[in-house]
């Protein structure tokens, strides 16, 4: 079929409709369409139509599932997407590191996909965000806690926050931007956030 030897291009084109759809409605001041939308699912099954199993649309055909609660299919389909060693897809690699360390995967699986990231997209800007049940209580802490980790080798720069106000001690978050050609350890992180407020 004429659509197999193009799909890429239709793919693209896709892509670039997508992306001018945007722009256009955020300049009249309308809410665009996102992934996670009856727009992006649509999209996401035309693309599967042009483009199957390509590493790609099963990564978006995982969010789709991740967005209608489907949590075994999303898992099954992001691993499939993995598995084709998807070198250039930034948001693929960068949202299984972060995925990992949301759902609390043991440290070796988390280091493997941040450092898989990394060594791909050494020069990618994007953040990546490290929870905490307990975030420092007073300033001097929080001075504190900020030291220790830009202090990690790996880490260019660091901001902590809490995440939300309810209850007496709010989780927080670290948001780590990372630096350029060094290997990442998340035990490094858990070391710096113990020794300013040990468990």
């Amino acid at each position: 079929m004429w659509y197999q030897r193009y799909r890429l291009l239709l793919v693209i084109y896709g892509i670039c409709l997508v992306v001018g759809v945007r722009e256009y409605l955020i300049s009249r001041g309308t809410a665009p369409p996102g992934w996670f939308s009856e727009e992006g699912r649509e999209l996401t099954e035309v693309i599967a139509r042009v483009n199957p199993r390509e590493s790609d649309t099963e990564f978006l055909e995982s969010m789709q599932a991740l967005w209608g609660g489907d949590l075994d299919g999303f898992e099954r389909l992001l691993q499939e997407a993995l598995a084709k060693d998807p070198k250039h897809d930034n948001m693929m690699l960068r949202f299984h590191a972060q995925h990992l360390i949301d759902t609390g995967a043991n440290w070796l699986d988390v280091n493997q996909a941040l450092n898989r990231w990394r060594l791909n997209h050494p020069f990618d800007p994007e953040p990546i965000n490290y929870y905490m049940d307990r975030g420092p209580r007073t300033e001097l802490e929080l001075t504190a806690m900020e030291d220790a980790l830009e202090r990690v080798r790996w880490i260019d720069r660091v901001r902590l926050e809490p995440i939300g106000r309810a209850g007496a001690e709010p989780p927080w978050r670290a948001i780590i931007v990372f630096r350029h050609g060094v290997v990442a350890d998340v035990r490094d992180v858990m070391s710096a956030v113990n020794l300013v407020r040990p468990n």
